[in-house]
C-alpha cells in the first residue's frame, strides 16, 4: 500500500509510504465524499514518511490538480516530513512547490509534527487534540 488515509474529526489525514500514480483519484472521491454529508473539512494532514522517496514529476503533477480539486473542500492544508537532514530539506521543498502551483500557498503550513498542527487547530474544531492523536495511533496513522 502506498498510501494510507481517513478523516479524523473532520480532518483528513494522508501518511505517504511512497509514490503512487491512481492514488490521488482515491483520496479525492473520500474528501468528496466526506464534504456531500458533512461539508466542509477543518483541514488536510499531508504525512510523508522517513524513507519516503523523492517524488516524480508526475506524481507531483497530480498531487497539483488533486489539491486544486480539494481546495473549495477545505480551510486549510497541513504538511508534516518526517524525515532528518537533506531528506527533509528536498521533501519540503516539494511539498512547499506543490501547494503553490495549486494556489493554495496562503493556507498551506509546514509543521514538525501531527501534536504541532492539532496545537494550531485546537481553536478550529471542538475536538480535544488528545482524542485526535489517541484515533490516529489506533488507525496506525502515526509513526510513534
Amino acid at each position: 500500500m502506498s498510501f494510507q488515509a481517513c478523516i479524523v474529526n473532520d480532518i483528513l489525514f494522508v501518511r505517504w509510504f511512497e509514490t503512487e500514480l491512481g492514488d490521488h483519484a482515491r483520496i479525492l472521491e473520500q474528501v468528496r465524499a466526506h464534504h456531500a454529508v458533512h461539508g466542509k473539512l477543518v483541514a488536510s494532514v499531508t504525512i510523508l514518511c522517513t524513507d519516503m522517496k523523492v517524488p516524480t514529476t508526475p506524481f507531483t503533477d497530480s498531487s497539483v490538480k488533486t489539491l486544486r480539486a480539494m481546495a473549495p473542500l477545505i480551510d486549510t492544508f497541513f504538511l508534516v516530513v518526517e524525515a532528518e537532514g537533506l531528506r527533509y530539506t528536498v521533501l519540503r521543498t516539494v511539498g512547499v512547490m506543490v501547494t503553490f502551483l495549486a494556489g493554495i500557498r496562503d493556507r498551506a503550513f509546514v509543521v514538525r509534527s501531527v501534536d504541532d498542527l492539532l496545537q494550531q487547530l485546537a481553536d478550529k474544531t471542538p475536538h480535544k487534540p488528545q482524542a485526535t492523536l489517541t484515533a490516529l495511533r489506533e488507525l496506525g496513522l502515526l509513526a510513534s
